[in-house]
């Protein structure tokens, strides 16, 4: 796959906060995430590498065939987050193109076609979801739709085999989970971390600006001049994970939670219905 990064007229407008230049996030200067349309039944979190040229490739696994749509989130030299959008097809039995393996922190899912219903009275939508190693993660709440513009917190475990929450969760890119919030029609997208959804580039920039200016106070904060900012929530604690996070409008949305065990990534797959 080759990427390339074009220019609306928001961003020119904006030269002095989306500059040209790329810094890495969580290791990395994209994360590239594509969802199979419309059942959002196919998942990948891949890394493409950058050439001399600006130019993103990615030597791509195999992917099943059809529409994908495709999200790809950047941290520019400012401090600035951005998320890119395009569609890709991906044609099936592509002559002479090889098989290339997951390794490294790209991951990738396969779950049933998102058949939730934003009208039926009773689509609350799953909270367990089964996990490649044979464990399994639930979402902790109860069932019913979520409200949207509100900020909740969403709380999952992983168990093991038995039933029992384990206790091995490992950091997955410095964090402690990603989660992907994706709205039926792929109008809404939002990768979120336990502290959020601010990249960890951007908060260490803001925190180096603290301590190079100790009497910088964030705006409506209570926290005294030059108090570094709060630790990256980077290890699980009794198997949990959780993430803030506020639907921004009404509809069916499908939720990616990524967690690292025994050197595998796992990634659950829920939905829910927002009113």
């Amino acid at each position: 796959m080759v990427l390339r990064i074009g220019e609306s007229a928001w961003h020119t407008r904006r030269p002095d906060t989306v500059s040209t230049r790329l810094i890495p996030d969580h290791g990395h200067l994209m994360h590239l995430f594509l969802i199979r349309m419309p059942q959002m039944d196919r998942f990948y979190h891949l890394h493409p590498a950058q050439d001399q040229s600006g130019v993103f490739l990615d030597d791509l696994p195999a992917i099943p065939a059809g529409h994908y749509q495709v999200f790809a989130d950047i941290v520019r030299e400012s401090g600035f987050p951005d998320t890119l959008t395009a569609e890709v097809n991906v044609e099936a039995n592509i002559p002479n193109t090889p098989n290339h393996e997951l390794t490294g922190d790209d991951s990738a899912v396969s779950a049933p076609a998102l058949t939730l219903n934003v009208s039926a009275p009773d689509a609350s939508g799953n909270l367990i979801s089964p996990l490649s190693d044979g464990s399994r993660m639930v979402w902790e709440r109860a069932a019913g739709s979520l409200p949207s513009n509100k900020l909740t917190w969403f709380r999952f475990r992983v168990e093991d085999a038995n039933g029992k929450p384990v206790e091995n969760l490992a950091p997955y890119m410095g964090m402690a989970g990603h989660a992907e919030f994706v709205r039926s029609d792929f109008s809404v997208f939002a990768h979120v971390h336990p502290d959020g959804s601010a990249p960890m580039a951007a908060v260490s920039l803001a925190q180096a600006g603290l301590t190079k200016n100790p009497a910088a106070k964030t705006p409506g904060s209570n926290s005294m001049p030059g108090m570094p900012m709060p630790e990256m929530a980077t290890e699980s604690k009794s198997g949990e994970v959780s993430f803030p996070y506020g639907f921004p409008k009404a509809g069916v949305y499908r939720i990616f939670v990524q967690v690292k065990r025994n050197g595998r990534i796992l990634t659950g797959v829920f939905d829910a219905r927002v009113t």
